[in-house]
Parts: C-alpha cells; sequence; structure tokens
C-alpha cells in the first residue's frame, strides 16, 4: 500500500447527488417550452436538409447509423418542417402501350385523379362486356354477318366446282386420303370408272395394258391439275380472309356507337387539356372495336365451363 495515499470519511448524505426542484423556474414540465429543432449533429442536419429540397427525380436519401440513435425520429422531424404549401404531386398512371406492349407508357393526373380513372376503365370494361355480347348476339348482327358468310362459301363451293369439272373432261379426281392426324389431297387418275394411283396406271402401261402416249398425256395433266390445285386452294384462302374483314367491319361498324359513347364518357371528364390521355383513349377505343368478339368468347368459355362442370356433378349423382 502507498504511504502517500490517504482517506477522507465521507457521510452517506454526500454520496449522491440531489437536484432541488426549487432551481427551477417552472412547478411541471408543461410550463416548458418546446425546444424546436434538433440538437447537435449539424452536419448531418445540413446534408439531410439539403436532400429534401432537391426537387428532381432520382435523388435519395441514405441514413446510417446504430438502431436507436434518432434516425427516424430526426428525418420526421426534418419532413415536418417543409414547406407545407407546396403543390402536391400529380399523379403518374401507367397504362398499356398498344403500339409497343413492352414498353408501358404514362400519364400525368392531377392528384387523386389517378385512382379515379382506374376505377371508371374498370367500369368501362365491366360495362363493355354486358353491352359487346348483347351486340354481338343480336338477331340483326347475326342476319348480317350470316349473309356475309353465306356470300363467300357460294364464291368458294363456285371455284372447287369449276375445277372438278375441268378434272372430269381430263378422267382426273381429287381425293383425300389420311396421313397421321392430317388429312391430304391429291389428284389421281380415273381409270375403268374408278380413281385410282398413278403408279398403278404406270404398272398397267408396262404391262402394255395401257397406252404409253395416254400415259405420258395424264401425266401432264396432272401434274398442271396439281398446280391449279394449290392456286384454287390459295383462292379459296384469299376468300377465308375476305370473310374475316367483312365480319371485322361489320363489328366494328356495329360496336362503334356503344364503344365511342362509354369512351367519350371518360374523356370529358379526363382527357381535357390532356392530350397524352386523349391518344391513349382513343387507342383503347380502336383496340376494342377490332377485338370486339374476344368478350363473347370470354363468356363463351365460362358457359361452357360450367356447362361441363354441371355434366361432371349429373354423372357423380348417377354413380
Amino acid at each position: 500500500m502507498n504511504k502517500n495515499m490517504c482517506f477522507i470519511e465521507v457521510p452517506p448524505e454526500k454520496l449522491r447527488w440531489t437536484c432541488d426542484p426549487d432551481t427551477f423556474g417552472f412547478e411541471n414540465t408543461g410550463e416548458c417550452e418546446q425546444i424546436k429543432g434538433i440538437i447537435g449533429q449539424e452536419r448531418a442536419l445540413s446534408a439531410i436538409r439539403m436532400g429534401l429540397e432537391i426537387d428532381s427525380p432520382g435523388y435519395n436519401i441514405y441514413a446510417s447509423g446504430l438502431t436507436g440513435t434518432g434516425k427516424t425520429s430526426t428525418i420526421k422531424t426534418l419532413l415536418s418542417q417543409l414547406e407545407v404549401t407546396r403543390k402536391t404531386p400529380d399523379d403518374i398512371c401507367y397504362v398499356h402501350n398498344f403500339k409497343d406492349s413492352d414498353m408501358p407508357t404514362y400519364i400525368m393526373l392531377p392528384a387523386g385523379m389517378g385512382k379515379k380513372f382506374q376505377m371508371e376503365m374498370d367500369d368501362l370494361v365491366a360495362f363493355l362486356k354486358k353491352e359487346i355480347t348483347k351486340i354481338l348476339e343480336s338477331d340483326d348482327f347475326k342476319k348480317t354477318s350470316e349473309e356475309i358468310i353465306n356470300t363467300y362459301r357460294t364464291k368458294q363451293k363456285e371455284v372447287i366446282r369449276a375445277f372438278n369439272e375441268r378434272l372430269q373432261k381430263e378422267h382426273l379426281q381429287l381425293v383425300q386420303y389420311q396421313i397421321g392426324p392430317y388429312m391430304k389431297q391429291d389428284i389421281v387418275p380415273v381409270f375403268e370408272g374408278k380413281p385410282i394411283p398413278l403408279e398403278q396406271i404406270e404398272m398397267l402401261a408396262e404391262q402394255d395394258k395401257f397406252n404409253e402416249e395416254e400415259l405420258h398425256t395424264l401425266r401432264k395433266n396432272i401434274e398442271q391439275a396439281r398446280i391449279d390445285f394449290d392456286s384454287v386452294m390459295r383462292h379459296t384462302r384469299e376468300l377465308e380472309k375476305e370473310i374475316q374483314k367483312e365480319i371485322s367491319a361489320l363489328e366494328y361498324k356495329y360496336g362503334l356507337p356503344v364503344v365511342s359513347g362509354a369512351i367519350s364518357d371518360i374523356q370529358i371528364k379526363y382527357a381535357e387539356n390532356n392530350e397524352k390521355l386523349g391518344e391513349y383513349l382513343h387507342d383503347v377505343r380502336e383496340h376494342i372495336l377490332s377485338n370486339l368478339k374476344t368478350f363473347k368468347e370470354k363468356k363463351e368459355l365460362a358457359k361452357n365451363y360450367k356447362e361441363e362442370k354441371t355434366d361432371e356433378s349429373e354423372e357423380q349423382k348417377g354413380k
């Protein structure tokens, strides 16, 4: 033990410091004025303030530090001190791009209008599902579409009939045969009133049972007939495309008043002085009018599924 050390006896009442309440100038803390601001860390506060004042996209603030050091409360305090008169940002609405489905486009709407616009578009789809189905199932639409189909079917039959008459004059016939799951058509000669493969005629010629000169002519006729048959098939396919064009034009004509009217109501509410939204609604209208059948197909699919489930349930009951 160090001989120079000395010990002082301290009374117990002096071992603990106590604060005398009379030293404060208030009765309770409710009388105290709240300190506005944050004590200390002036450099960090300055950096946060600068970040909050940058009013441009792509800028962010990252706060790092130990848990419990007041990061969240500091940020909240500074946010509450921002100018509250600043204009609320517009809503950014991302919508489908009908010209490039991989690149959605965006529309700017006044704050709070984006959600309302979304609900309007949902209501539009629900409304058109009912109305378009009514149009496509109307007697007038069905009658007109059947007339179009029958007109082109008649043209197709006439083309095929004329080709078959030509084949008969040349003692040829169009036959069908199956290759696996597919049906193939070909032109074969008619011998003794029956269509037979050309190979059999060639065998008869080798046996001197068929004239070689006639076989040569038959081969040329079959080769040319096959070329002409391909042309006939292309013609019938073109007629089929014409049917689809006519039906699409008919659907457009019948659907235009309903679709345009419904979209016009939305356009009046939201697209005034908003060119980009007007362009989007125009694209929506054209897309719907060009794909009216999708509304009916979805309903028929659901109906068929329901009928299948009903039939299945009845079958299980029988068991």
